[in-house]
């Protein structure tokens, strides 16, 4: 059957009074299937957009329901403002853009598709890392952080990575959250092991 309230507009430049256009349109799906919807040929959109206006006040209105569809409208992403220098790889870029479904690694957009994967994948405060090292206080994981800056030249709490991530909890104010993978990092760098980091 036609979907109704789904309308597929196609602007012509001229119009031929004496010709039939088609009212219908056939939108190919996955797996062979169709979906028949409205089809409007028109060369001017101002009476598809009157047609379309509601002037009259909405009465009576389900603020539960209002409520149950705003919840399933929005996705929590992050926004972090980008504070440091970005250096382009336009080879990297190119073959980024002429990727299916890259654009998003391009542009470090995501959504936040399973909130409690956050946590799965990063268990650990600071202190906790320190614990898992064998010492008393979270000072112990800072200076093996410390040593790495100094030895690879690499922040790694500068930035979210497979060892890190920083979760706004305030206006001004973060929650750190450390992975397992900083802990076998951090392990190597205390018993003076050679050891790469792969942010």
């Amino acid at each position: 059957e036609i979907v109704h309230n789904i309308f597929i507009v196609d602007w012509k430049e001229e119009i031929d009074l004496s010709k039939d256009y088609p009212n219908e349109a056939l939108i190919s799906l996955e797996g062979g299937k169709n979906l028949r919807i409205h089809n409007i040929v028109a060369c001017n959109f101002d009476w598809i957009y009157r047609a379309l206006i509601n002037e009259n006040a909405i009465e009576k209105v389900n603020p539960k329901l209002l409520r149950a569809l705003l919840a399933r409208t929005y996705q929590l992403v992050r926004t972090d403002v980008p504070s440091r220098k970005l250096e382009i790889n336009y080879a990297l870029l190119e073959e980024g853009l002429n990727g299916e479904n890259e654009i998003s690694k391009i542009f470090g957009i995501t959504a936040i598709a399973d909130p409690s994967a956050v946590n799965a994948e990063f268990p650990y405060t600071l202190t906790q890392v320190a614990e898992e090292l064998g010492y008393s206080y979270w000072n112990g994981a800072y200076n093996l952080l410390d040593r790495v800056k100094e030895e690879k030249k690499i922040d790694i709490q500068s930035s979210d990575n497979k060892y890190h991530i920083a979760i706004k909890t305030g206006k001004n104010s973060k929650s750190r959250k450390y992975s397992r993978n900083l802990v076998d990092l951090l392990r190597k760098v205390k018993d003076n092991e050679d050891y790469i980091v792969e942010l």
